[in-house]
């Protein structure tokens, strides 16, 4: 698919089934945000995989009370890792690409 045609078929959701994620599928996008190309090929960030209800809560919660965010049947944090970022790129690496 080309990048214009992927643009057109976009699409957000914020309303989501009570149907679970197959493991299968989770580790398919999992392994797909590891192999990802990212500066330096540090993969300069964690994955958090939030499945309780508690913590989905708490992440709507922290998202402004985007209370949607609880509804997903599980949820990837994605956060920055100043030290492996600021390993090769120094000051730029912890206050600019981590950001």
């Amino acid at each position: 698919m080309e990048f214009s045609e992927l643009i057109k078929v976009r699409r957000s959701i914020r309303v989501f089934s009570k149907k679970e994620v197959e493991e299968e599928k989770l580790y398919a996008v999992l392994e797909a945000a590891n192999t990802a190309p990212s500066a330096g090929n540090l993969q300069a960030y964690e994955i958090y995989l939030a499945r309780s209800n508690a913590m989905k809560l708490a992440l709507a919660k922290a998202a402004y009370g985007q209370s949607f965010i609880a509804d997903a049947s599980f949820v990837l944090v994605f956060s920055a890792n100043e030290k492996r970022s600021s390993s090769k790129y120094d000051t730029r690496g912890k206050e600019l690409y981590s950001i």
